[in-house]
């Protein structure tokens, strides 16, 4: 069940399934190196829609990934999964 603002803003908006739907909060990428998993939560700060920041982070995963291993003085060799938290 969705939290009473957000339901009362999507009824308000005229929304038939305003108790039923969901937002993607945040992705988190699980890659690895030779020798560890690491994880990689990206926020969805721009509360873009879910189908808009799925397909972003998919298309970017690879580059957030390999970003991710540059900062930690690694190398990103795969991704393993991409899951998404619902709220």
């Amino acid at each position: 069940m969705v939290a009473y603002g957000i339901a009362k803003a999507r009824a308000m908006a005229n929304r038939t399934d305003w108790n039923e739907r969901t937002e993607i909060t945040k992705a988190v990428i699980t890659w690895f190196d030779a020798d560890y998993e690491y994880e990689l939560e990206i926020e969805n700060e721009d509360r873009m829609d879910n189908e808009e920041f799925t397909a972003w982070v998919e298309e970017n995963a690879e580059s957030l990934a390999k970003a991710d291993a540059e900062s930690l003085h690694t190398v990103c060799e795969e991704i393993d999964s991409i899951d998404f938290t619902e709220k």
